[in-house]
């Protein structure tokens, strides 16, 4: 059983439960995200550094405007600027950190006043504590950043915990287990600082409609309300779409802050798989990218499509999954966001047998923590009986299994879609089950918490109608 499902208040019905047609007067609001306040830096180098620029400047940019780190869940916008910004990030070769002050070291990184300095060397190789440099960049960019939002360092807080991102983890983890962005008592102590609000680390649903009113059309719901009221309703630049053509993914492709959505045409007019992204700070009414890939035709049911950064460049790659492959099996091709999907970063088989059967959903996640997205395969009628969760590591090119468990949810068909986030903020990838119509008589929530997915951190019936039509469909960021 799911247990008592939180119902939304007649209040928030009448006020978001829009049931389609027309949109509502406040449709052409701007998306979800907008910040309360925009801080901008520059980036520049010091020194002969080894490490690429470009990437750099890339994975600062996303690491700032991470919704978990020091953007407060959108709150703040870190803006990368020529000139004139308020801080600069600089990438220094190790020689050149103690020419900034007496106090920077070439074995650390450091800030002194304006300058976040990243120490060149270690953003290549990591640390003895950091050996998965993913992860490492991560934290160095929170911890130099948090010095400039004006925190200081701070201790572990107690045997097994997470550390704060302001400890040294570098030096000493005290007990305290490794950890990337900051605890929420740092995300306050930051937000006191600039004068803002911590908004819900709780992700907003993402519900498109690819049959609107007005085309194509995207109702987020408010992850803070734990989507029990829309955060807007937007029309956009794309006409209306079938789901047998289009598949849909939600990410912040260009780091701005905030999110765009990913439109998937699997047979277009270049004859090839085809993407095309609806910028998000147009409110989805211009597009940002069109683009025929090296992927060839996808017609019907024998691929699914998401979007992760597998090689950590800082650019948004498109998986696609050939469900039953030449090899045999289920395999991973791997669209490289560098090239604007014209190359392939990676083509593999795995170890997971065929996945044409309805029952299977596939999904990209960090399972482990390491910063390198793991393909997670939702069985919806295991052989347990329950739906099961089976994760194929992305550290090992999808040759490894990192998970195989069978969930606190029961067996589920085609009426529940399953989608991969940190919905509780706890720092694991947790499972999202979208029912299209639960008990409730609405599109519910239901939330299996990772990493071992055999409780519910949530159960809530959303403020979106049934969305039994095959035209809604859901993502997360």
């Amino acid at each position: 059983m799911l247990g008592t499902v939180l119902l939304v208040s007649a209040a928030a019905l009448a006020g978001g439960g829009w049931l389609g047609g027309a949109p509502p007067a406040s449709a052409g609001v701007p998306p979800p995200g907008q910040p309360a306040r925009t801080i901008t830096y520059e980036v520049q180098t010091r020194g002969a550094v080894q490490g690429d620029v470009d990437t750099f400047r890339r994975i600062a940019q996303a690491t700032f405007n991470d919704r978990r780190g020091w953007s407060l869940g959108g709150s703040l916008r870190f803006q990368e600027v020529s000139s004139g910004g308020s801080f600069t990030l600089w990438l220094a070769e190790p020689a050149a950190l103690p020419g900034f002050s007496s106090v920077c070291s070439p074995e650390y990184s450091c800030r002194v006043g304006r300058d976040v300095v990243i120490n060149d060397e270690r953003w290549r190789l990591g640390t003895s504590t950091w050996p998965d440099v993913r992860e490492y960049r991560a934290y160095v960019l929170n911890h130099e950043l948090g010095h400039w939002l004006g925190l200081g360092h701070t201790d572990c807080t107690g045997p097994g915990a997470l550390a704060p991102v302001m400890q040294q983890q570098s030096i000493s983890l005290g007990g305290c287990r490794t950890n990337t962005w900051p605890i929420e008592s740092e995300r306050q102590a930051a937000a006191n600082g600039q004068g803002v609000s911590v908004r819900s680390e709780v992700p907003a649903l993402y519900a498109i409609s690819q049959a609107g009113g007005t085309g194509t059309e995207v109702h987020p719901l408010s992850g803070a309300s734990l989507h029990q009221s829309f955060a807007a309703h937007l029309p956009t630049a794309l006409h209306q779409t079938s789901p047998e053509d289009w598949d849909f993914a939600v990410a912040d492709r260009d780091h701005d802050g905030v999110d765009d959505i990913v439109g998937i045409l699997r047979t277009g007019g270049s004859g090839r798989t085809e993407v095309h992204v609806l910028d998000g700070a147009s409110g989805y009414g211009a597009f940002q990218l069109h683009s025929a890939t090296a992927l060839p035709p996808t017609g019907g049911d024998g691929w699914s499509f998401d979007v992760a950064d597998v090689n950590g460049d800082g650019r948004l790659d498109v998986l696609a999954f050939a469900r039953a492959g030449a090899s045999g099996n289920t395999e991973v091709h791997v669209l490289d966001g560098a090239t604007d999907y014209g190359s392939w970063l990676l083509q593999t088989a795995t170890p997971l047998a065929p996945t044409t059967s309805a029952d299977w959903v596939l999904r990209t996640g960090d399972h482990d923590r390491d910063g390198v997205p793991d393909l997670y395969a939702v069985n919806r009628r295991g052989g347990s009986g329950q739906t099961e969760v089976h994760v194929l590591d992305g550290a090992s090119q999808y040759q490894r299994w990192s998970a195989h468990a069978a969930s606190a949810l029961h067996g589920t068909d085609q009426s529940w879609e399953f989608l991969v986030a940190d919905h509780d903020g706890d720092g694991w990838s947790d499972v999202i089950g979208v029912l299209r119509t639960g008990g409730s008589g609405r599109t519910e929530v239901h939330v299996l918490t990772g990493p071992g997915y055999d409780q519910f951190a949530v159960h809530v019936a959303s403020a979106l109608h049934s969305a039994a039509e095959p035209h809604w469909r859901f993502d997360v960021d």
